[in-house]
């Protein structure tokens, strides 16, 4: 806990998260006791975390595993990604090499050397954002490899580039921008590509058995398109602890995000998949934690 002044006024500023605190006078704490003290944080709390994080698009995969995923809309999709020259509309694999279903299941029949991917077109929006102190962008899905255990098979998550196709994999012709991956069988080899597509690698353990809630970071606030062009970062712990952190060195095209998939597992599963932007704690934020508490103090200037 330290002070700060905001609004003209002393307060005390308590830290919640990476993204998020709140800001409690310091004279109602002394002078208008706990209750107040407890009153003033929630409101402000509640007026900060307004403008903490946007979801931007969400698919739960409640649709039936005898329909394709190929041409399903997705649960959620802000309008902001369709302005931008985006769609809620999936495209997927189908057919026997690999086929994405509406359930959020991949099966195949026919084993082999195919890869395959399933995913939206986000449009503009990130791109147009590059430098803005709102581009922040976490992308999550819980990915999980069911049926089949040979070595090099795995299923992906991540960012593409624009020009995915859906018989391809995110490794082919550099698509993916920030992969992360679940192995049938791990083989020390790397979980995390940061792209283009497996270049600038990280392997960050054994992630194959059982479910795994991936979350990449992609960070484009500092971005200038001269020398800086944004971070990706990594966690598979299903929270904001990440791990491997890469500096990109060129400017990418952010504009596709989805699964994809390589030597056809026989079965997969994939589930809440979220892409979230989280702001800093702007100039929109502080005037609503400043109007919360212009609204409490002259409550208890009445009293």
């Amino acid at each position: 806990m330290y002070e700060r002044e905001v609004c003209g006024v002393r307060m005390y500023a308590i830290h919640t998260g990476p993204y998020i605190f709140t800001l409690t006078p310091k004279n109602l704490i002394m002078k208008s006791g706990i209750k107040t003290f407890y009153i003033s944080t929630l409101v402000v709390f509640a007026s900060l975390s307004v403008a903490s994080a946007q979801l931007l698009l969400e698919d739960t995969f409640g649709g039936s595993a005898t329909s394709n995923l190929n041409g399903e809309s997705a649960t959620y999709f802000n309008t902001l990604l369709t302005d931008s020259g985006g769609s809620a509309t999936w495209l997927a694999k189908t057919g026997t090499e690999g086929n994405f279903w509406a359930d959020g299941s991949l099966t195949s029949t026919t084993q082999g050397n195919f890869d395959g991917s399933a995913f939206l077109n986000i449009g503009s929006y990130i791109n147009d954002s590059k430098g803005n102190s709102d581009a922040l962008f976490k992308l999550s899905a819980t990915v999980e490899i069911t049926g089949g255990s040979q070595s090099g098979r795995f299923v992906s998550l991540g960012f593409f580039d624009g020009t995915m196709l859906v018989g391809e994999a995110f490794f082919t012709k550099s698509r993916g921008l920030g992969t992360a991956i679940q192995r049938a069988v791990d083989v020390d080899a790397t979980n995390y590509f940061a792209g283009p597509g497996s270049t600038n690698s990280d392997d960050p353990g054994d992630l194959s058995s059982g479910s795994v809630t991936f979350s990449i970071l992609l960070d484009l606030r500092t971005y200038n398109g001269i020398d800086d062009f944004g971070t990706v970062s990594f966690s598979s712990d299903g929270g904001d602890s990440y791990g491997f952190s890469y500096t990109y060195k060129s400017d990418y095209s952010f504009s596709q995000i989805g699964f994809s998939f390589n030597d056809t597992p026989s079965s997969a599963q994939f589930s809440d998949l979220s892409l979230t932007q989280i702001p800093e704690l702007g100039t929109f934020s502080l005037l609503s934690g400043c109007s919360a508490l212009a609204f409490i103090l002259v409550r208890r200037r009445r009293r």
